[in-house]
């Protein structure tokens, strides 16, 4: 591990450009950002040089911020950033630079020496593009420096802002670019995005400071990774025919086409050759149109970090990841790489490291180590990287025949509804369940909704209930058919009708309501005996439905989620002892009412306790103790039962630990 302290090199503050010689063109950036940067790498023990504007260094002089840096260069037009950065990169060799300084778009090409009259009522001056210092940076630098953007909008649509962040630091070839909308620095925070080149889009808040250690943080962690070298080792017309790899892929490619698993040219697929290594899909190329004479013969040697292939097209960049996992793990015969899609996956990786660095492959490796039945498909999830399928000896064959089932079961569904003439208005992606595909989302060409359908064989197994809240997470509406006889399933859950076509009823996401009320509700659960308190409600919506102890959160009570549960648990069950202790897991969940006009975000606090306070009944509420098990069976809402079955794994992961 390299323990070297980082070289970093930072700008800050804004540029100016001249006009004349009095006058100047400029922007409102006064460099505190940068600065609490510079700050947070010194605090991990880097050495940080800080190119500031003049009038930025003095402020940091008056307040003593301009402490512990290695450098503080300061500049104030844009010709002198553009020298003096390119001069620190030759004379600094950085191991990290963050261009944070607001860069001047424009320069004047008509600056004039003295000063410009002022006796004329108007004047027009004619301003060329100025050069873009981060587009010459990867040049100046090579690969090794881990270069950050930033792009700055202000009250720009969130997608708009998101989709400039992907364009710079995918022409740039940054490591990283930070997004952040000025409409949203309110008070002292300060929120962020950060985007990777892998697509990832990570939400950073807090306040400036807080902010500016998750970047330091975040990019050490990132920059201290280990690449693997790839070179070609020989022609491809020298390979030995692989007949039995060359049928599987074949296979998967077909699967991947037919359920358009890939959207272009991100995402991978590789299959272990017989003979030693794998057979990997090439890098940058459409994986919709790969064929199985497109596939690269690669193998790995982690500790000489190398990656080495057959032929003239390079393997996915992912090469190192993919040979570390068939090294460790013989079972493995095929890996299926998507970014994004329709899948519950058995676990996630904790880091979103660079794809194609061993840290991820030995992440991926600590996270398939304790899965209790590794030998069968699985599914894991990289975060803010999609997805990675990993299958046995059969497993292409065995996909192909679970996509075909649920398929042909879908198509009986549409014909039985009276929607078989709809089929070619839809797209159809697989939903997956570990390394297994379960069921099917339609997704409408040119309307903004979806449809979901799951195998008969696999339903009431718990799949619908996540399944339900992944597509409230990825903020879709839902389309559904009165004959399905889930539009309730939905509005239980928080969902809002919005719009009717004969038996098809447009359902809003509770993620995108505007409308949703907070509240809390309590959980009080007994350990040593496995029992929880509920109560019974006796007014309107949940009349005699047992729920949680809770209610709304008044006004006066919004960010005091205690305050509404002392409260609520003494008006519901006369609780004049709650629990003083701090609770050991929260839940939240959305609930609906009365056709969907009512929803509420509820924020459950689980306790633990060694006895249950005293309670009584009141007009609102019957409390009652009952055995785990035995609660589940009550009539209950959705919310009610998702709670109970997160105190059911909360209890089983303290079994075992013991």
């Amino acid at each position: 591990m390299n323990t070297k302290p980082l070289r970093v090199l930072i700008t800050g503050g804004g540029t100016k450009v001249r006009i004349d010689d009095v006058r100047h063109l400029g922007n409102f950036s006064k460099g505190g950002f940068a600065s609490a940067i510079g700050q947070a790498f010194i605090a991990q023990g880097a050495e940080v040089t800080l190119i500031g504007s003049r009038e930025m260094l003095e402020r940091m002089e008056f307040r003593g911020e301009d402490q512990d840096y290695k450098q503080l260069i300061p500049y104030r037009w844009f010709e002198e950033l553009e020298q003096e950065l390119f001069d620190a990169i030759e004379r600094e060799q950085p191991d990290v630079i963050l261009m944070a300084a607001a860069v001047s778009d424009w320069l004047c090409k008509d600056a004039r020496d003295g000063k410009i009259s002022s006796d004329a009522q108007e004047m027009t001056l004619m301003f060329t593009r100025a050069p873009k210092l981060l587009a010459r940076l990867r040049e100046a630098c090579g690969v090794k420096t881990f270069i950050t953007g930033f792009k700055l909008l202000a009250g720009a649509p969130h997608e708009e802002l998101m989709a400039k962040a992907h364009t710079q630091v995918q022409t740039n070839r940054l490591n990283l670019t930070i997004a952040n909308d000025l409409s949203e620095f309110k008070d002292d925070a300060h929120p962020i995005t950060f985007v990777t080149p892998e697509g990832g889009e990570i939400r950073v808040e807090g306040s400036r400071d807080e902010v500016a250690d998750q970047i330091a943080q975040f990019i050490t962690k990132r920059e201290r990774v280990r690449w693997s070298k790839s070179l070609s080792v020989g022609d491809a017309q020298d390979i030995t025919s692989d007949s039995e790899a060359c049928e599987q892929i074949a296979r998967l490619l077909d699967l991947t086409r037919n359920a358009n698993i890939f959207d272009g040219s991100s995402g991978n697929l590789s299959w272990r050759a017989q003979d030693g290594g794998f057979w990997v899909s090439p890098r940058k190329v459409d994986k919709r149109e790969l064929t199985p004479e497109h596939m690269v013969l690669t193998r790995t040697d982690s500790a000489k970090q190398c990656v080495e292939y057959f032929g003239e097209a390079k393997p996915s960049i992912d090469s190192s990841v993919q040979g570390y996992l068939y090294n460790r793990f013989p079972w493995i015969h095929g890996l299926l790489h998507f970014h994004d899609g329709f899948i519950l996956p058995d676990s996630s990786t904790n880091f979103p490291f660079p794809c194609g660095t061993l840290e991820e492959a030995e992440e991926i490796g600590r996270t398939i180590e304790p899965m209790d039945t590794p030998q069968d498909p699985f599914s894991i999830e990289l975060p803010h990287h999609g997805f990675l399928v990993a299958l046995g000896t059969n497993g292409a064959k065995k996909l192909i025949d679970e996509w075909i089932s649920v398929l042909n079961a879908y198509i009986q569904h549409l014909r039985e509804v009276g929607h078989d003439h709809r089929r070619d208005e839809v797209n159809f992606f697989p939903v997956f369940f570990s390394g297994h595909i379960i069921g099917i989302v339609a997704q409408h060409k040119r309307e903004k909704w979806i449809s979901i359908f799951l195998h008969p064989e696999i339903r009431r197994s718990g799949y619908g209930e996540q399944l339900v809240r992944l597509l409230d997470q990825k903020g879709l509406y839902v389309n559904v058919d009165d004959n399905c006889h889930v539009r309730d399933y939905y509005i239980a859950r928080g969902w809002k009708p919005v719009s009717r076509d004969n038996t098809l009823t447009l359902l809003q996401p509770p993620s995108l309501r505007t409308d949703l009320r907070e509240a809390v509700t309590v959980c009080i659960v007994k350990p040593s005996t496995h029992e929880v308190l509920l109560g019974q409600r006796q007014t309107a919506s949940w009349n005699q439905m047992w729920a949680m102890i809770g209610g709304a959160v008044d006004p006066a009570e919004e960010g005091q989620p205690l305050v509404t549960a002392k409260r609520e648990a003494y008006e519901e069950v006369r609780m004049d002892s709650f629990p003083e202790i701090a609770p050991v897991s929260e839940t939240i969940c959305t609930v609906g009412t009365n056709e969907g006009k009512k929803a509420y975000r509820v924020r459950t606090l689980i306790y633990f306790v060694d006895t249950f306070p005293h309670v009584e009944p009141s007009e609102e509420m019957v409390p009652g103790i009952f055995p785990l098990n035995e609660a589940l069976k009550l009539p209950m809402g959705a919310g009610t039962k998702y709670v109970l079955r997160h105190v059911e794994h909360l209890l089983d992961t303290q079994r075992k630990s013991r």
